[in-house]
């Protein structure tokens, strides 16, 4: 699928984008490609899924080219199903004074990665990336993450948070380079984790590399359990554990689903994440 949105296109309402996989046993291939000419500004959703219980293999292709001054609104709901494995490639390249901003919710698939490449190629630009998923039973959410500054002024901001259960593992690794002509690059990339039980994982490994002189970056991450004294301080409250540790999950990605850009996706994304918290078969003590 191709997406042209022509130089000062504003279409009125989001554009949606569902691709579905069926077959048992096949390879989809999904493609799609958004050209936002200059002064386009668009916001588009992208929606994959897959039934339950049906084994094949996803490798969908996302790319994006935002040209001069273009504003553009992405985001991708992952709903695969518990028997399908997703390789997903994403590329994104800004031009001069562009903004670019990216969510993605991974909920699905029994593995499923993302692989994310952001160029900042044009100066002024930004691009703001948000992320959740959820990993239960015994899937493997891996998330990799590549952002190179190439331009003078341009800006990024990254927040992704997760939460794994059951036997589930989740994976990121973000990696921000700044090149020498990204000079007065502003950058920052977070990712946290919940480990809601003994036998799930969750590995988070930021990375900066910088080769220019004027720049403002950062990083940050954490792994852990539920927090025992906020648990306390609920139960204190007349809340049994049970609730206190659901208020706190929920909680927890209350901040990043505000961020989420289509407002009007936070309320099923919000009863899609706790659904998977209450259907977790054991958490940690």
């Amino acid at each position: 699928m191709f997406l042209h949105l022509a130089r000062g296109q504003r279409p009125a309402g989001p554009v949606l984008v569902e691709f579905q996989a069926t077959a048992a046993g096949s390879l989809a291939l999904p493609r799609l490609t958004v050209l936002a000419e200059e002064g386009a500004e668009a916001s588009v959703v992208l929606h994959y899924r897959s039934p339950d219980g049906v084994a094949l293999v996803a490798v969908p292709q996302v790319e994006v080219l935002a040209d001069e001054g273009a504003r553009l609104v992405l985001t991708t709901v992952q709903e695969w199903g518990d028997a399908t494995r997703a390789f997903g490639h994403q590329a994104m390249t800004t031009g001069r004074d562009s903004s670019l901003a990216f969510s993605e919710a991974g909920l699905g698939g029994s593995s499923s990665r993302l692989h994310l490449r952001i160029g900042l190629d044009g100066p002024g630009s930004e691009v703001r990336v948000f992320g959740l998923y959820f990993g239960h039973r015994a899937q493997t959410h891996d998330y990799r993450y590549y952002v190179t500054h190439r331009a003078q002024h341009t800006n990024t901001s990254m927040y992704l948070k997760g939460a794994v259960g059951d036997e589930a593992r989740s994976v990121f690794t973000g990696l921000i380079r700044i090149e020498p002509e990204g000079q007065h690059a502003d950058a920052m990339q977070t990712n946290r984790n919940l480990v809601l039980s003994e036998g799930a994982q969750a590995h988070s490994v930021p990375n900066l590399e910088i080769l220019a002189n004027e720049v403002r970056c950062g990083h940050g991450s954490a792994v852990g359990p539920i927090d025992a004294e906020q648990r306390y301080y609920l139960m204190s409250r007349g809340l049994d554990r049970s609730r206190a540790d659901r208020l706190q999950v929920k909680g927890f990605f209350e901040d990043v689903l505000a961020r989420f850009p289509q407002a009007e996706l936070e309320p099923s994304l919000r009863r899609a994440v706790m659904a998977r918290y209450d259907g977790l078969e054991s958490t940690e003590g």
